[in-house]
């Protein structure tokens, strides 16, 4: 039986060092290391992303044979992570050889990577973008209960913790956005002679009138000290 205080420190550690990072990408790589080295029966793991339009794609892999099984999922658009994405909120396979909910799958992925058990869990649902945290063994009836439990406290911790750190990911991109516009500015006042305001929108003017988004146009005076030739 698992003593539910080591799981409260355990999960806690966790939580603090999946925020610890500093990117979302860095978070997510931490999220399927340390899920790997908490379960001794996970050999693998991963975190998958589908928002709806493009394919489903795979982060943070910790073995190549992850990124295989999830794409065998993604091409057929079947398997417990496909499910944990769009239904469950954690879907269970005590064994792929035994198991005839997702043939076209389970029979490739236990013949050629030697999968026998799954655990898909759903991380969150936000933004028009779902994500599952999958987790993958070679062993038969490799997850208990308990183990079941408590990767489902893992996951929700960490749907938390990649969301903060995605909301940075947006603050920093803003912020960097936000300073290159300064600098296009900068050089219209000192080329022409102007103030910030006019700057700005001289700037939003060509933005409309040559049909470059503001960031592009910015990016592109910055660096070449020269505004885009007008369209033909």
């Amino acid at each position: 039986m698992v003593d539910p205080h080591d799981v409260q420190r355990d999960v806690a550690d966790f939580a603090r060092d999946v925020m610890s990072q500093r990117s979302e990408r860095q978070g997510v790589e931490a999220v399927t290391s340390e899920v790997t080295e908490h379960f001794a029966s996970v050999d693998g793991a991963g975190i998958s992303l589908y928002d709806g339009k493009n394919p489903i794609k795979t982060l943070g892999s910790t073995a190549p044979f992850v990124e295989a099984a999830d794409r065998f999922q993604h091409e057929l658009g079947e398997g417990p992570c496909v499910e944990a994405l769009r239904e469950e909120e954690r879907v269970h396979v005590a064994d792929l050889e035994n198991d005839d909910r997702w043939p076209r799958w389970a029979k490739p992925v236990v013949a050629e990577l030697g999968v026998r058990s799954v655990l898909a869990l759903q991380l969150f649902v936000r933004d028009r973008e779902l994500g599952a945290l999958n987790l993958y063994s070679k062993t038969p009836g490799a997850f208990s209960s308990d183990d079941i439990e408590t990767a489902s406290y893992f996951a929700a911790h960490a749907a938390v913790a990649l969301s903060g750190l995605r909301s940075v990911d947006q603050l920093k991109d803003a912020m960097s956005r936000r300073t290159l516009i300064g600098q296009a500015e900068g050089i219209l006042m000192e080329r022409f002679g102007m103030d910030g305001e006019r700057a700005f929108a001289l700037l939003r003017r060509l933005s409309q009138h040559r049909n470059v988004k503001l960031y592009d146009l910015a990016e592109h005076l910055v660096r070449t000290r020269e505004l885009p030739a007008e369209p033909s």
